[in-house]
């Protein structure tokens, strides 16, 4: 049914007083997602931005995109959150391990159903939603939408959802909606689907996180439709018969319009929301971080190519070999063994959440926008749109000319208009749905207002509009070479219907008509490089047809130009044209090109093509590049998985140097052969650390057990380091036979090899009788069972005491050892276990391990033994656990100890000395306690244990004296109890503070804010904020954020209520934290205060720069709208908050 807007409904009826609820929405149009009105000025030019769908004619809004008449599609979602459930929230429903199992969506289906059963989900919980396509005109032509309705819905199935990507083109609407890329068309009502064809299915494997959706939808120059998929995983079986499988990652996918020729562009991706091709033809995307130190991604997506990410590893603390082997980081930051060979780097590191994107499509905007990528960088506090150049780079490509053209409301997508304009879609705030999503628009004033601009953007909004059928050829030609990438992909769409149309494809013509004058286009080198390019890729969306057609472009291969040879060299490849000697020469020829781009071209073109000659020069192409330029040896990589036969490749390898070896096992790898396993004992170590990668990755039977049985050897030299040993080891897991047992206790007790991989083996054997579910590499989901407990007593009787005796001095490795050994009844006495207590050269873990052994065999030794550690001296671990021990075997023998302790010493001993004074249930303790709680009030015991002395007395009955008296420090103006700047001002742990601001799973600090370079971009820079605020203001930031806000940091919050996520003590620590956080002073600002709501870095220190962007909308920087908003509709603010629970219930 078609919608109307409230707001217009009214204007239509003059006189009319406006009801209470459309003042309200107006209000709330302003209050949560407008920037109506908002002017800047940036390069010299002005810009505005104004509301082009006000709140209430759209929800939601997900992705967007224009028909010719320049009617908006909107992908709005109300299943976010609701119907498509995320694994961080079904903790309760080991969800996360169910994720790890599922191989295809039935498998999740299953699970829904199983849920329902058991009576933890409603059963219309996962269909009472419905995600839909929206569509929104303007019907008058005044440049602000007046209508919208629903274009498609009922999207509701239990597996549907997130809606995420719109593209039209050609007459109809795709749509991508887990589980399905769906072709939507109108029937005799343009605003209504008629038509629902789905081309494929079977995306959306899991849930993992909600958001890592099916999206991205984009036509090529070539003509295939392109989009792109989360790391929620697929499991899709083409329309020609094939399976395309990967249930634990995300990539780019294309087919053909219609669905055919499905294929998996590009792998190993997390969240690549949206696409864009520059004007060449190579494809980018932007790829989000996984919240764990490392950073979002701008990816240059070439075919074949795998990004290494695998959705198993974001529920590891570690994120595997994400971080460990440095994946995220870009080739010129890590170079080596390392860095993992088959995966190929990002370009770039821009943003935080990556979503919408484009090219800037040549009109509307100013000269130096051209060739510029606009990429959306969406946080729940307010997005950033990005514009930046890809400038080649070898055979890739580097970011140049990086910017910030917008910075406000939570922009998710972008969209370039007919009429020359920006437009972009706000969800409306926050990250959850809500029912305030608009569109705004920006415009050029400055070119807009000159008379030649305006001329050729009304020419492009006609052409638009009225279509290309009434054209003829002569000014299709023309447009070839349009400044508006539109107008050129338009015509050399329509250019290609009309050759098929009239026979010339399948008569194979390619001297005269369309495709000859095409050709001669394309060969003519005064002519500008684009308008060449479309000509080539004109003939080639022909060739569809009759894919000899591409043959006749192989003269192009000597052409002055690099980037049309490139455009021949794919094309020919794709179409893979009847082979002839010629042709074959042709393009094998090309691995010689003085352009690595070309070469690279080349290499796929030969792989395609089945030039088995090229082999042994592709593996040299990859000796002489090494790793300087990865882009160029992943074709080369790629187009020998393509030749195939992997023994030729084998023996071919013997041929040339490590580097083309490492190519060469990379190629082994992708072709999952076992020929891979004889590179494990290569002389060279960057080639036995790649092989290792590839047998154990892969659990290639054949390697696994040559893997594993290496670490009964002497270690070559180079191999002792993460991605070899590691798998090493895990290898022995995997075989899980008591040789692998024997083999791990005996690594255990190597001096010659590092403690911690000695720890790693052990604690494996430990394990060995118990069932393991994840493996130890990437986490993936490998079901142990219990091993023989036999065999693991075995290996440890053999060998516990040498690796008892080794690991002295080692901390964990020696206490495990310990443990094991009193586990499997390898004794120590008493006297000995005191012995070992008071030995100092021993590991502090192992003495402290001690103490409590001792404790459950001999408590009197164990009073002896602590109280002769306390009386020498001796600090850290082993003295924390003799007071425990003593608080607990002798608790009046203690007091006098424990005070004098909170009285002097170190601060973490004296915390302590408190926090156990407070476990005593003693009078004499009690007594204590009320006199620290004293001094504590009058300011004078150290400000560095009021926070333990409050704790303590809190937990105290409400009647005694030592909780009365302290009870009133906690409490500070509207914070909650123990949170005062009083009893967290001093006595924090930064070492501790810093693990919480990384990787404590409630606050995720780092999400939003960077830290030298690492972290997110949602709310302020923290680098130098120690040098910037004082204690004080820094508790006050974290516990009180709405306190001050950051200058562009003040829009609605994302940041959580640190008091439900953070003990005091932790806030504490992390205030410790930022303290350290200091450097060379930069004259940055302070916070400013601010009556309003905070945002993400609200309190937060933030430099205050207009120039970086073109504005923030007002109600980001500033809360104070409400109360004017109040004043001028006379509203009570109880029937706002009413509408909203309405409009939110809705």
């Amino acid at each position: 049914m078609r919608g109307v807007n409230t707001v217009s409904v009214c204007a239509r009826q003059p006189g009319r007083v406006r009801p209470a609820s459309v003042i309200v929405a107006v209000a709330l149009s302003f209050a949560v997602g407008s920037a109506t009105g908002q002017v800047f000025v940036k390069d010299g030019q002005t810009r505005t931005i104004s509301t082009w769908a006000a709140p209430g004619m759209l929800r939601n809004p997900v992705a967007i995109c224009f028909d010719p008449r320049g009617a908006m599609y909107v992908a709005e979602t109300d299943r976010a959150g609701n119907a498509v459930a995320d694994t961080r929230n079904l903790e309760h429903l080991n969800a996360v391990e169910e994720d790890l199992r599922f191989r295809s969506v039935e498998d999740r289906r299953d699970q829904i159903r199983r849920w329902i059963e058991r009576g933890a989900f409603p059963a219309d919980y996962f269909t009472r939603t419905e995600d839909r396509v929206r569509i929104v005109r303007d019907t008058d032509g005044d440049g602000v939408a007046d209508w919208s309705g629903v274009f498609a819905g009922g999207f509701n199935d239990e597996l549907d959802g997130i809606g995420a990507g719109v593209l039209w083109h050609d007459g109809g609407l795709y749509f991508t909606c887990i589980p399905h890329l769906w072709r939507l068309t109108p029937g005799q009502d343009p605003d209504v689907a008629q038509g629902r064809e789905s081309l494929s299915e079977g995306y959306g494997v899991r849930w993992c996180f909600y958001g890592h959706d099916l999206h991205g939808l984009t036509i090529g120059p070539d003509g295939w439709l392109y989009f792109s998929m989360g790391d929620r995983g697929f499991n899709v079986r083409t329309r020609e018969g094939a399976r395309i499988e990967g249930p634990d990652e995300g990539g780019v996918f294309r087919c053909r319009p219609d669905g055919s020729g499905l294929m998996l562009f590009h792998r190993g991706l997390r969240n690549p929301q949206e696409l864009a091709f520059n004007e060449v033809g190579d494809l980018f995307t932007g790829d989000n971080n996984c919240d764990s130190g490392d950073r979002a991604r701008v990816v240059y997506v070439m075919e074949g190519g795998d990004s290494g990410w695998r959705q198993d590893v974001q529920s590891l603390e570690s994120r595997g070999p994400w971080n460990r082997e440095a994946m995220w980081k870009r080739m010129v930051d890590v170079r080596g063994p390392a860095r993992p060979a088959w995966s190929l780097p990002p370009i770039e590191h821009i943003g935080a959440g990556p979503s919408g994107m484009l090219l800037y499509p040549g009109t509307g905007e100013s000269a130096r926008h051209n060739g510029l990528l606009f990429m959306v960088d969406f946080y729940g506090s307010g997005s950033t749109v990005h514009a930046f150049r890809p400038v080649p780079d070898g055979a890739g490509y580097a970011v140049a000319d990086h910017d910030e053209y917008y910075k406000g409301v939570t922009v998710t997508d972008i969209a370039w208009g007919n009429d020359g304009r920006l437009y972009m879609s706000d969800w409306g705030g926050g990250w959850s749905p809500n029912p305030n999503g608009s569109i705004l628009v920006a415009r050029n004033e400055t070119v807009h207002g000159d008379p030649a601009e305006a001329a050729v953007i009304t020419q492009v909004k006609q052409v638009l509009e009225k279509g290309y059928a009434g054209e003829p050829d002569g000014r299709l030609i023309e447009w070839l070479g349009h400044r508006d990438q539109r107008l050129r992909l338009g015509a050399q769409h329509e250019l290609a219907r009309r050759a098929v149309e009239d026979g010339q494809a399948t008569r194979g013509e390619v001297q005269g008509g369309r495709i000859g004058l095409l050709r001669k286009i394309a060969g003519d080198d005064t002519l500008a490089t684009v308008t060449r390019l479309h000509a080539i890729w004109c003939v080639g969306r022909i060739a569809w047809e009759n894919p000899d057609i591409a043959a006749s472009l192989a003269d192009l291969l000597g052409d002055a130009d690099e980037h049309v040879r490139t455009v021949v060299l794919r094309t020919i490849g794709d179409l893979r044209p009847t082979a002839n000697g010629s042709l074959l020469a042709s393009v094998e020829s090309s691995l010689g090109d003085p352009s690595p781009r070309v070469r690279a071209a080349a290499a796929v073109a030969v792989g395609k093509l089945r030039v088995e000659s090229a082999r042994g020069r592709l593996l040299r192409m990859i000796d002489d590049a090494g790793d300087r330029d990865p882009f160029l040896r992943h074709a080369c990589v790629y187009g020998l998985e393509l030749l195939g036969h992997p023994e030729a490749l084998v023996r071919e390898a013997g041929r040339v140097g490590p580097a083309g070896r490492i190519g060469a096992v990379v190629a082994l790898r992708r072709l999952g052969h076992p020929g891979v396993a004889g590179f494990l004992s290569d002389a060279d170590a960057g080639v036995a650390i790649e092989a290792a990668r590839a047998v154990y990755d892969l659990r290639l039977a054949e390697g696994m057990a040559v893997l594993a049985g290496m670490l009964a050897e002497e270690i070559p030299p180079g191999r002792a380091v993460e991605p070899w040993m590691r798998r090493a080891i895990e290898a022995n897991v995997f075989l899980g036979d008591d040789e692998s047992v024997e083999r791990l206790a005996a690594l255990a007790g190597r001096s010659d090899i590092d403690p911690a991989w000695r720890l790693l083996a052990l604690r494996r054997v430990a394990g060995w009788n118990e069932p393991l579910g994840r493996e130890g590499v990437w986490g993936n989901w490998a079901g142990y069972p219990a091993r023989s407990e036999a065999a693991q007593s075995a290996a440890i009787e053999l060998h516990i005491e040498s690796v008892a005796t080794s690991a002295a001095g080692t901390g964990e490795l020696e206490d495990l050892a310990q443990r094991l050994r009193a586990r499997f009844s390898v004794a120590l006495t008493p006297e000995v276990m005191a012995r070992h207590i008071a030995d100092a050269s021993r590991a502090d873990e192992y003495r402290s391990t001690l103490i409590d052994r001792l404790f459950a065999v001999d408590p009197a030794l164990a009073i002896e033994a602590c109280r002769s550690l306390i009386s020498a001296g001796v600090g850290g671990l082993p003295r924390a656990r003799a007071e425990e021990t003593l608080v607990r075997l002798d608790p009046d023998g203690v007091i006098d100890h424990l005070l004098a302790a909170a009285a002097s010493g170190e601060m973490p001993d004296r915390q302590r000395a408190v926090q156990l004074l407070g476990t005593i249930d003693r009078p004499a303790a009690r007594s204590s306690l009320a006199d620290l709680a004293d001094r504590v009030v009058a300011g004078l015991a150290s400000p560095s244990i009021a926070l333990e002395v409050y704790e303590a007395a809190m937990r105290l009955p409400p009647d005694s004296a030592a909780r009365r008296r302290i009870e009133p420090v906690g409490r500070q103006g509207m914070r909650p109890p123990g949170y005062s700047t009083a009893l967290m001002g001093a006595g924090g742990d930064a070492a501790r503070g810093r693990e919480v601001f990384l990787h404590h799973p409630g606050s995720e600090c780092v999400r939003c804010h960077m830290v030298s370079g690492h972290g997110g971009t949602a709310g302020p820079d923290l680098t130098l904020v120690g040098s910037r605020l004082g204690i004080a203001a820094l508790v006050e930031s974290m516990v009180e954020p709405a306190a001050t806000v950051a200058p562009g940091f003040g829009s609605i919050s994302a940041m959580p209520r640190v008091s439900e996520v953070l003990s005091p003590g932790q806030v504490r620590d992390v205030v410790a934290y930022l303290a350290t956080l200091r450097g060379k002073e930069t004259g940055d600002p302070a916070v400013s205060p601010s009556a309003g709501a905070h945002g993400v870095g609200s309190g937060h220190p933030h430099k205050a720069d207009s120039a970086r962007s073109p504005g923030t909308a007002p109600h980001a920087s500033s809360g104070g709208m409400w109360p004017r908003l109040l004043a001028l509709t006379g509203i009570p603010l109880t029937v706002i908050l009413a509408w909203r629970g309405v409009r939110r219930a809705g």
